[in-house]
């Protein structure tokens, strides 16, 4: 009687259909008919090359963990098996790759090298599709078996999958052209490993773990194809501390400029390594359950739990999206207040209650500074619109909406409408003392409600939505969210924000010489 077999291959599943034999093992069939399958599945023989393939089922006595299947196990009709592939022969898979026959001593050979992304800004618009290539001397070296070193990456290991859409580039274009985009997946993930300092056992691991796994790689480098690919990710990741330091020296080049984000050049720093224990198949998972566009109010924390597990492989993309809109169709969870905030907080890898602590300390200084007596939610609105007109250049103040707007309640709606592009900016309206309504609105089609407004949500919402969706601050609010960014968590200002300083100096000379006057009234 045919048998049919479900195969879980690192988020695949494969359909294997077979006839028991005698004498012959059900899980040597298995391994068989997944060998012969690899023929005509493309992604299937890559996956599968110089590779041991183990199959696993859930184990009832051990709490339903993964153990490997005997020869002698009997697989049962319809059921699940998960394959497990293990890298094997490394010094053979070295061998294979350099054809020494293919060669000759002294003889020169073009070898073509992996992109190498630039540092300087000027020099991003390489054409990477033009095969860059060294003209080298060919010398023939005796192959070795690799050592492993004591780093963090041990060899050999089991790769993540990659993103699908870096899968469909690979498909579309094929592994050369797509090879700025595949080196720099592969090399933010060993940033993220190794906590952006990768040692040098590190890299050759991790790189002829890569080869492996991609032989095509060889059609691109040759015999030296670890040596290159171990070079390219080395660049990346220094390129990218070089480029994040840079950045954060230079956050903005005057008041009238802009400040760009860069956050996925820290995933190291900025995600919660408590999701290093998730596994491939529970990452595509995630994934697949947030393509669904689907957002569960009743279980938002189900929510913040998925985007946690997947924010490495989802903020590439978000760097490199253009509008806001594009994020949250793709993402409708970013178009969420508690979700966004979830997001920022994982980011910037500190706790809510710091950030709401450090937003409330930062209101009350303003709110001693202007003289407001009674701190209730609708002075705390006017305090934070007296900052604004305080620090927005002037010639921004009637060209642009304001960064709060605040209207009584019942009032016209005009400032809820934005256009196309637009910065994210909040729009309130208030009743007496109270904040009753309040809006973060964006780019033409963007309008989340805060719920239960106070200033601290507020403050925080409009702050996180600027990192979470890696927008740049513009030139007309530049000043306010820098000058909430020094005060949230101490970030240097730019040397030529004089009007912030200048504001700093004058608040903090008034909140002491208060300071001074209750002392003395204490003293009497």
């Amino acid at each position: 009687m045919e048998k049919k077999v479900y195969c879980l291959i690192d988020g695949r599943c494969k359909c294997i259909k077979f006839t028991p034999e005698e004498n012959v093992s059900e899980v040597e069939i298995i391994r068989h008919k997944l060998k012969e399958a690899s023929k005509n599945d493309t992604v299937l023989n890559m996956m599968l090359q110089h590779k041991m393939i183990i199959l696993q089922k859930p184990d009832p006595d051990r709490n339903n963990k993964l153990c490997d299947l005997e020869d002698d196990d009997e697989i049962a009709d319809k059921s699940e098996v998960t394959v497990l592939l293990i890298l094997v022969h490394a010094n053979t898979i070295t061998a294979e790759l350099i054809d020494s026959s293919s060669v000759h001593k002294d003889n020169e050979s073009i070898v073509k090298v992996l992109y190498t992304e630039p540092i300087d800004g000027d020099n991003s618009c390489i054409d990477i599709e033009k095969s860059t290539c060294y003209l080298v001397k060919n010398m023939i070296h005796s192959v070795k078996a690799q050592v492993t070193g004591s780093g963090s990456i041990r060899y050999p290991i089991i790769l993540p999958s990659i993103t699908p859409d870096l899968q469909k580039k690979l498909d579309d274009i094929g592994l050369i052209r797509a090879q700025k985009n595949f080196i720099a997946f592969w090399a933010a993930h060993l940033s993220y490993v190794t906590n952006q300092w990768p040692t040098k056992s590190d890299y050759q691991n991790f790189a002829q773990s890569i080869v492996a796994a991609y032989p095509a790689l060889a059609d691109i480098g040759g015999g030296c194809v670890i040596t290159i690919f171990k070079s390219q990710l080395s660049v990346w990741i220094r390129n990218h501390r070089a480029l994040e330091k840079r950045q954060f020296q230079k956050r903005s080049k005057d008041e009238k400029g802009e400040i760009k984000h860069t956050f996925v050049q820290a995933i190291a720093e900025n995600i919660d390594r408590a999701t290093d224990h998730v596994t491939n198949t529970d990452i595509q998972s995630a994934l697949k359950e947030l393509e669904k566009k689907f957002v569960d109010h009743k279980n938002i924390s189900h929510m913040k739990h998925l985007l946690k597990m997947t924010i490495s492989h989802r903020r590439p993309w978000i760097d490199e999206a253009k509008r806001i809109i594009d994020i949250v169709q793709k993402y409708p969870q970013l178009n969420n207040y508690e979700l966004i905030l979830s997001e920022f907080l994982q980011l910037k890898k500190i706790t809510e209650e710091t950030l709401f602590n450090g937003i409330k300390k930062m209101i009350g200084k303003l709110t001693k500074y202007y003289t407001v007596k009674k701190p209730t939610n609708n002075n705390e609105a006017f305090v934070i619109q007296n900052l604004c007109a305080d620090l927005t250049i002037r010639k921004n103040k009637k060209n642009f909406p304001a960064l709060f707007t605040v209207k009584e309640i019942m009032g016209d709606t005009d400032n809820l409408i934005t256009n196309e592009d637009d910065a994210p900016r909040v729009v309130m309206y208030i009743d007496g003392q109270d904040i009753t309504i309040a809006y973060l609105v964006a780019d033409a089609e963007i309008r989340i409600q805060i719920p239960q407004p106070t200033m601290e949500k507020i403050i925080a919402g409009l702050f996180a939505s600027y990192y979470v969706w890696n927008r740049t601050f513009p030139a007309a609010y530049v000043n306010v969210l820098n000058f909430i960014n020094y005060e949230l968590f101490n970030s240097p200002l730019p040397t030529t924000s004089t009007t912030i300083k200048k504001f700093i100096h004058s608040r903090d000379d008034i909140l002491k010489g208060l300071d001074t006057a209750n002392s003395s009234q204490n003293i009497f």
